[in-house]
C-alpha cells in the first residue's frame, strides 16, 4: 500500500506523480482541512490520472469526482 500525505496545496499535484508512478491502483481521500478545500481539483486530478478513488464528502462527487 501506497500512503501520501498532502500538507499543503501545492503537494497536490506532486501526490498524483507519485502515486502514477508507483501504479496505484486506486485512491482514497480522507476528510480534513486540506483536502476538502482543494476537492475539485483532487476530483479532477484523480480523472486525469485514471485512478478509481472514493471520497469522504459529497462535495468531491459533486466536483467531478
Amino acid at each position: 500500500m501506497l500512503q501520501l500525505e498532502i500538507r499543503d496545496a501545492r503537494e497536490i499535484e506532486h501526490a498524483f506523480k507519485a502515486a502514477t508512478a508507483a501504479r496505484a491502483g486506486a485512491l482514497l481521500v480522507f476528510a480534513g482541512g486540506l483536502p476538502d478545500a482543494h476537492a475539485g481539483r483532487i476530483a479532477q486530478l484523480a480523472a486525469e490520472s485514471r485512478l478509481p478513488a472514493m471520497y469522504s464528502f459529497r462535495a468531491y462527487v459533486e466536483a467531478g469526482g
